[in-house]
């Protein structure tokens, strides 16, 4: 069974956004799409909500718990290094206090630290491939500019120097 939203009277978006691609140091981001001339947003279009995690972080890690707003308190939670953090910010708070215990049971869970080190690693592996484009594609551009100052008879030592291919490589375009 496919799930729909015909009937919907507004659609809500939550995102936690933990890399800080916001820079107007507030907590909470809210973006729905609205009629450019009337100003008037269609119900069945979402509205978007983005939580600034980093900034959160950033302006509340230190901070005593009491200060904190109940959702400066959740997010901190999730983003917890160490159960006994985690603990400090759910303080009393019988639903902090499971919810901190449950992210404790998952951070110990063999099969969640999995998809953490495979997501990680997947990571890696983009960045490394990433990485041996740039190099292939840099190294394929130096081949065409010793080729064209073969061409125009510039010597073997200035090639090697301009293009930091090797001599051997050099002669072998000859």
């Amino acid at each position: 069974m496919s799930i729909i939203y015909i009937n919907a009277k507004e659609i809500l978006q939550i995102c936690f956004d933990n890399f800080s691609n916001f820079k107007e140091n507030q907590e909470v981001y809210i973006f729905s799409y609205k009629e450019e001339t009337k100003n008037f947003k269609l119900p069945e279009n979402p509205t978007r909500y983005y939580v600034d995690l980093a900034y959160i972080r950033k302006m509340f890690y230190n901070k005593p718990v009491i200060n904190l707003s109940k959702l400066e308190k959740y997010c901190l939670l999730l983003m917890s290094d160490t159960s006994e953090f985690a603990r400090n910010i759910a303080g009393d708070d019988l639903v902090m206090m499971k919810v901190s215990k449950k992210l404790n049971e998952l951070s110990s869970d063999e099969k969640m630290i999995g998809l953490y080190d495979a997501e990680i690693e997947e990571a890696k592996i983009k960045r490394t491939q990433i990485l041996s484009a740039e190099r292939q594609g840099i190294n394929q551009r130096n081949t065409e500019i010793a080729k064209n100052l073969l061409e125009q008879r510039v010597g073997i030592n200035i090639i090697v120097k301009s293009t930091g291919l090797s001599k051997e490589e050099v002669e072998s375009l000859k």
